[in-house]
């Protein structure tokens, strides 16, 4: 017994996932249903995603991505998302000099995109029954490739195999990630994890690392030049704290 092919409910979560204000268009190939045994019930499949912006251009590209719906929103005859996972995606996500962040396809090279501080401050916000993110409580990511570019520091990196999760929780949102960087040849694993509290915007988490050059290091941020004697790799944690995403407040390397 395999998926069963859905159809018939595509305008339905099409419409479950485009906010109420029209923004954001979503737009996707085959819908199938997958029974995950008893312990998880139902999910939504769905192949070939596009997230497009009111003006008709893509944001987004989305290989696959599957979608487990709230029960408590179908008895009230609703359609809404309670976990997302997307599986491949390909991203950039950029700060301008400004200070911005945004993110949006890979390949898009314009500092616009969506808000990526809009975006954390929404999934942060506590549940209220409404909307795209009226009962969602986790989005998960796997395999996705994530290109950074920090136009401030002049930064620019490429994590591979990248796997993130946002997960709601009583005080706001917890955001996991784990990743691969190639730098000058070594890999470096790189894990973080942070809580964004709901009534403040206030982060706390920490960064761990192994296998990172420091020739590279120094290479790319100017502040740890002296590094570049040492022809050696390092590996800690860097715990910080501070205000949503603008720059930490207070910093310790271990």
């Amino acid at each position: 017994e395999g998926p069963i092919p859905l159809t018939f409910l595509t305008p339905y979560i099409t419409e479950a996932l485009t906010p109420e204000d029209g923004s954001l268009s979503v737009e996707f190939g085959a819908l199938e249903l997958d029974w995950r045994g008893w312990s998880q019930g139902f999910d939504i499949s769905a192949q070939k995603i596009s997230v497009g912006k009111a003006d008709g251009s893509t944001t987004i590209q989305i290989p696959s991505a599957s979608v487990r719906l709230s029960a408590t929103a179908l008895v009230k005859f609703d359609v809404a998302p309670v976990r997302i996972i997307v599986e491949g995606p390909k991203l950039r996500v950029h700060r301008d000099l400004s200070g911005r962040w945004g993110f949006a396809q890979i390949d898009d090279t314009d500092d616009g995109g969506e808000d990526l501080a809009m975006i954390l401050d929404a999934l942060a916000a506590e549940p209220d029954g409404k909307g795209v993110l009226g009962y969602l409580k986790e989005i998960e990511v796997s395999g996705a490739t994530i290109r950074v570019d920090d136009k401030k520091l002049k930064l620019n990196l490429d994590a591979r195999d990248a796997a993130l999760s946002f997960r709601r929780t009583e005080a706001g949102l917890q955001v996991k990630m784990s990743s691969r960087i190639e730098i000058d040849g070594s890999n470096t694993r790189v894990g973080a994890e942070a809580v964004l509290a709901r009534a403040d915007q206030a982060v706390a988490g920490s960064l761990v690392f192994e296998g990172l050059p420091t020739a590279a290091l120094a290479a790319k941020l100017p502040v740890f030049a002296e590094l570049n004697r040492f022809d050696t790799t390092l590996g800690g944690t860097l715990a910080f704290v501070g205000k949503g995403l603008e720059r930490p407040s207070e910093l310790a390397l271990n």
